[in-house]
């Protein structure tokens, strides 16, 4: 059975999914605030807690949602957060509504892949990520109406459990980050990923890449 887990979406390989993405070459991108040429649309840095969330309380908050099919209600917070719902139907936010973007996210529930982290240790979780012996991530990014912002390892956070996610995790690691409002129309936030790991290899057998878009309309 093998997960894939994409943004906070799950999509189906072969039964249960997973969530992949690492670059053991990339420390130095760090992730910008760039400006979306529409306007808005920032890349807040990784750490930012705007409205009293930092990227480690949004990752606790959000897990349990994230690990499911996202049929259910999402958790309460102050932000529109985008997710892959099986179809491209647009989100419609209010203007000043924040953007909690999740790109990719791996738990330890079975089948785990490679030689999984204490995610507390921070030295481990990004040796994890990265090491092409294990993730391999190349690049996250998000692209806002065409303007692209990479996502670097200040974008990385690992959270543990004292009692098991909907699929038996304990431990949670994910990238995202929180965009600032949107001017009013309609907009494209893309997420995209590449992981070159052998870990990915050894499960997909070859590199796993991909692109997802979703139309934010602000009214």
């Amino acid at each position: 059975m093998r997960k894939l887990i994409i943004s906070m979406c799950m999509v189906a390989v072969l039964g249960a999914m997973t969530a992949f993405v690492a670059n053991a070459g990339l420390p130095e991108i760090q992730g910008k605030s760039v400006a979306a040429p529409m306007g808005g649309g920032n890349v807040l840095p990784a750490q930012a807690q705007p409205k009293g969330y930092s990227l480690m309380k949004l990752a606790e908050t959000t897990a349990a949602f994230n690990v499911t099919d996202h049929s259910g209600p999402p958790p309460s917070v102050p932000f529109q957060i985008l997710v892959w719902r099986g179809n491209n139907e647009p989100f419609h936010v209010r203007p000043g509504t924040m953007l909690y973007v999740p790109i990719l996210y791996n738990s330890d529930s079975p089948p785990v892949v490679g030689n999984y982290p204490d995610v507390t240790n921070r030295a481990a979780l990004l040796d994890y990520w990265y090491s092409q012996q294990e993730f391999g991530v190349v690049y996250t990014n998000i692209t806002v109406d065409g303007k692209v912002t990479s996502l670097g390892p200040d974008y990385l956070v690992g959270v543990k459990f004292d009692v098991q996610l909907p699929d038996t995790a304990m431990q949670y690691m994910t990238v995202a980050a929180v965009l600032t409002p949107l001017t009013k129309g309609q907009h494209t936030v893309e997420i995209s990923a590449l992981a070159t790991g052998d870990a990915i290899k050894a499960l997909f057998g070859g590199d796993f890449q991909f692109s997802l878009a979703y139309t934010v309309i602000v009214k």
